[in-house]
C-alpha cells in the first residue's frame, strides 16, 4: 500500500546488519533493547529503531532512503495483531503505528532519526520576498513592529513646563513553521519606525511587520504632545504594539509618561524594543532638549522636554524600524 510499509517487509529485506553481524526475528513481543546474546533475537519495534539509526552504503540515513518510498498522506487503519505498519504523514514525517492503535513519531521530531542544521539566517530590514531554499525542513521566524516615535512640545513662558509622552516599542512574534506549510515564496513585510511629532505636536505609530500570513507584530503607539504645565501633572504613554500568530506574542513596552513638578518637567522615556533600548527620558527646568531615538529594532523615540523661558519648540525622537528574522533549517 502506498504510504506504508509493514515492518516484515523490512525484515525480509533486510536479514543482516554487517556493522553488528546480528540477525533478526519479527517477534514484537520482545521489549529487550539488545539483541539476544544466544538466539540473535530482537523485537520488531528495536529492530525499527535499530534501522533508523544506520547508514546505507552511500552513507545516507536509512530513514531518508525509506522517506524517498513513502507517499505522504493520513495515517492507516491499526494494523492487524503482531503488526506493525511504518508510514509518511502530509507533514513530512515518519510515524509507526502498532496492533494497539499507538502513533509513535519516528523522524523529525523529538524522538525521531531526520538530523537538522541551521544553514543559513536572513535578516529583513526593509520589506522584500522571502525565497524557500532546498532541503529545507523548517524555519524560525523572528518578527518585531516599529517602534512609535516621541511626542515634541512647543515653547515655553516663565513658570511653564512643556514635553512629550514617549514612543511605545514594537510587539514580538516567534514562530517554528514546518517546510511543508510555506510556499515557494513569502512576502516580507518590516514596519517602520515612527517620527516624532515636530514642535508641540504628538509623534507617529509605527508599522507593522509580518511574514506571509504565518505571523505578524504591530507598530508601538505614538507619543503625545503635552499641554502647559505650572503646577505637578502627569501624561502616561500609550501602548506597545501587539502580536499575532506566532508560538510566542508579546506586546512592546508602553511609551514613558510626562512628569511636571517642582520647576521641572521630564519627558517620557521611549519604549524598549526586544533587542534595544527607547530613548532616553531628560529632566529639564531651565534649559529645553529634543527627544532621543530608539536604539534597536522596534525601540521608541523620548518626548522633548522644554523647560520654562525657552523659546525654541522641541522635537521628539524618532522610533526604530522593526525587523524580521528566518532560520532555516535544512536536512542533512
Amino acid at each position: 500500500m502506498a504510504g506504508e510499509i509493514e515492518l516484515t517487509g523490512i525484515v525480509k529485506i533486510i536479514t543482516e546488519l554487517a556493522a553488528d553481524d546480528l540477525f533478526f526475528a519479527t517477534d514484537k513481543s520482545d521489549t529487550s533493547a539488545t539483541p539476544d546474546g544466544t538466539t540473535g533475537v530482537i523485537s520488531g519495534l528495536n529492530l525499527l529503531k535499530k534501522l533508523l539509526g544506520e547508514l546505507d552504503a552511500d552513507g545516507n540515513s536509512i530513514v531518508n532512503v525509506l522517506s524517498e518510498i513513502f507517499d505522504e498522506g493520513a495515517a492507516p487503519a491499526t494494523p492487524a495483531t503482531g503488526h506493525v505498519v511504518i508510514y509518511a504523514k502530509a507533514d513530512g514525517l515518519i510515524y509507526s503505528k502498532d496492533d494497539a492503535g499507538l502513533e509513535t513519531l519516528m523522524s523529525g521530531g523529538a524522538g525521531g532519526g531526520t538530523d537538522t542544521s541551521l544553514k543559513a539566517v536572513q535578516v529583513f530590514t526593509a520589506g522584500g520576498t522571502w525565497n524557500k531554499p532546498a532541503n529545507l525542513h523548517s524555519v524560525i521566524v523572528e518578527v518585531v513592529g516599529g517602534g512609535g516615535g516621541g511626542g515634541g512640545c512647543g515653547t515655553t513662558a516663565a513658570g511653564e513646563h512643556k514635553g512629550g509622552t514617549g514612543g511605545a516599542g514594537g510587539g514580538y512574534s516567534r514562530k517554528f513553521i514546518a517546510a511543508a506549510s510555506l510556499g515557494a515564496t513569502e512576502t516580507v513585510t518590516v514596519g517602520a519606525g515612527g517620527a516624532g511629532g515636530v514642535g508641540a505636536n504628538n509623534g507617529a505609530a509605527g508599522g507593522n511587520s509580518s511574514f506571509g500570513a504565518h505571523c505578524s507584530a504591530n507598530g508601538g503607539g505614538f507619543g503625545q504632545t503635552g499641554g502647559t504645565y505650572t503646577t505637578a501633572a502627569m501624561l502616561g504613554g500609550r501602548d506597545g504594539g501587539t502580536a499575532t500568530g506566532g508560538d510566542i506574542n508579546s506586546r512592546g513596552e508602553s511609551g514613558g509618561t510626562l512628569f511636571a513638578q517642582l520647576g521641572q518637567v521630564a519627558s517620557g522615556k521611549g519604549g524598549d524594543g526586544p533587542w534595544g533600548g527607547g530613548g532616553k527620558a531628560q529632566v529639564r527646568t531651565t534649559t529645553g532638549i529634543n527627544g532621543a531615538a530608539g536604539d534597536g529594532p522596534g525601540a521608541g523615540g523620548a518626548g522633548g522636554a522644554n523647560g520654562e523661558s525657552q523659546g525654541t519648540a522641541r522635537d521628539g525622537g524618532a522610533g526604530d524600524d522593526g525587523i524580521v528574522i528566518v532560520y532555516e533549517f535544512t536536512e542533512l
